[in-house]
């Protein structure tokens, strides 16, 4: 017992000794914070130029979207050029115009949310009035929006900042509903036809 309690303490007094060693150290050196204030404060370099794109949703011809974007067998669509709206926040409010009324909208902005994957949804009313919602959500590469208007409600799709404007009412009209709205693939129905087999 006599041999282990001044081993102990030698131990202690080594280890508070390199404690307070390393506490000196620390502090005759620059703090991080510091170091970057110093820095900012000695750059010369202009500042990044931060602000925000300008919301934009105009009407643009057919014939400078991509042929693969096009809907040619949906009557009444809009072709627009969309974008800066991942920077709209609750108050905001964005124009928009809608070709099929020849009308600009007022679309002010109540809710914004922000899933987990990053895509912001933006909610509110079109020209202040709560009976016309609106609900846009912005991604990465594509926008999706529903807008109702006193014209009508409308659908839009953006894939890299072109985007297509379609009126609800077109797009049920192009629907039978008296056939499914499903597929199913060749290969299960070969599966169908063999269940069937074996059953008889």
């Amino acid at each position: 017992m006599k041999i282990l309690l001044p081993v102990a303490l030698v131990s202690f007094l080594l280890l508070l000794s390199a404690a307070l060693l390393q506490r000196e150290q620390q502090a005759d050196e620059p703090q991080t914070q510091d170091v970057i204030e110093q820095t900012a404060l000695n750059s010369t370099a202009e500042p990044a130029n931060l602000a925000p794109r300008t919301p934009t949703w105009q009407n643009i011809p057919e014939s400078s979207v991509p042929t693969d974007f096009r809907r040619p067998t949906i009557d009444n669509v809009a072709y627009l050029e969309v974008g800066g709206m991942d920077g709209l926040a609750a108050g905001d409010t964005l124009t928009i115009m809608i070709p099929q009324e020849n009308k600009t909208y007022s679309v002010d902005i109540s809710e914004v949310s922000v899933s987990q994957s990053g895509n912001r949804s933006l909610a509110g009313f079109v020209d202040g009035q709560a009976i016309y919602r609106f609900l846009i959500t912005v991604g990465s590469k594509q926008t999706f929006a529903t807008l109702n208007t006193p014209g009508g409600q409308y659908q839009m799709e953006a894939r890299d900042g072109i985007g297509r404007l379609i009126p609800t009412a077109a797009i049920k009209a192009k629907l039978d509903y008296t056939k499914p709205d499903y597929v199913i693939p060749e290969r299960f129905k070969e599966v169908d036809t063999v269940n069937e087999i074996n059953k008889g």
